[in-house]
């Protein structure tokens, strides 16, 4: 997970997200996966499968802009210049647009099926899973988190896919993206969350202060590992929907509160169901 660092005041309160996170309603936009469940707590839920297609395209090409330009990623790891994951395709996409249209950040949320007997979860492809050491702990961690989303009948998700503009790098905004996945969780009913996250630009230290937390198994640490993908130092963090940094409870109850009114752009085999239902 890639990301800008933030420049923060610990000792200073966050500024009111409802200042500076409300942006006209064209700007923020979330896309739905295929045969997703949309709560009608969400008032503008669009089918358009060609709207979506575009806007996922103009995510990958600015999540590869911002990867290439980074040098965490090679002009060959591209596909026609976008930045193509495998979970892309099966996940929610939250992106921001800038005053001219433009991306100025996305990030990615997974929500998995526990059902499937064939749960390909991104934390398995990476190097630390087949590592002969660490690579069974990792597996009984991550089983632990699913089993705990499985108790509290909440979903099983893995954040991805962050990436910010050069020319909003230095502001909340990064923070912002991050808060989302929050948001978004705890609108959907809640959520045990993992995420791999670089150190490159402080991404993992950024995510550890909204909440953020080191995945462990019978209270050890899974290590830091290098990712020869991304050329940097790696963390694999949880998140729990329910347990934020209390700092930013205002931000994420502002931002559920902007989510509710975002455009949602939906492919025909997504379904509304009613808030009860979700």
């Amino acid at each position: 997970m890639q990301v800008a660092q933030i420049q923060s005041n610990p000792g200073q309160r966050p500024v009111s997200v409802q200042r500076r996170f409300a942006f006209p309603p064209r700007r923020l936009v979330l896309l739905a996966p295929p045969n997703a469940f949309i709560p009608k707590i969400f008032h503008d839920a669009r089918e358009n499968y060609q709207d979506h297609r575009s806007l996922l395209s103009e995510i990958q090409r600015f999540r590869g802009q911002v990867y290439l330009a980074d040098g965490a990623i090679e002009q060959s790891d591209l596909t026609d210049g976008r930045h193509v994951a495998p979970a892309d395709d099966h996940s929610w996409h939250f992106l921001v647009h800038d005053s001219n249209g433009d991306i100025a950040g996305c990030i990615r949320y997974h929500a998995h099926d526990l059902s499937s007997l064939l749960l390909r979860l991104s934390v398995y492809n990476t190097s630390l899973a087949a590592c002969p050491e660490w690579g069974p702990t990792l597996k009984q961690a991550v089983e632990s988190e699913i089993a705990l989303a499985k108790t509290r009948q909440f979903s099983f998700v893995e954040v991805g896919g962050w990436a910010v503009a050069e020319h909003v790098r230095g502001t909340a905004e990064p923070l912002r993206l991050g808060l989302v996945a929050y948001g978004l969780s705890q609108l959907m009913g809640g959520a045990v969350g993992l995420c791999t996250a670089t150190r490159r630009h402080c991404s993992s230290s950024i995510l550890r202060r909204i909440g953020g937390r080191f995945l462990e198994h019978e209270g050890t640490a899974i290590p830091a590992y290098y990712d020869p993908r991304y050329a940097c130092e790696m963390d694999i963090l949880r998140f729990h929907s329910w347990n934020p940094n209390p700092r930013y409870a205002q931000w994420i109850e502002e931002i559920r509160n902007s989510l509710q009114r975002l455009t949602i752009i939906c492919s025909p085999s997504s379904a509304l169901v009613s808030a009860a239902s979700a």
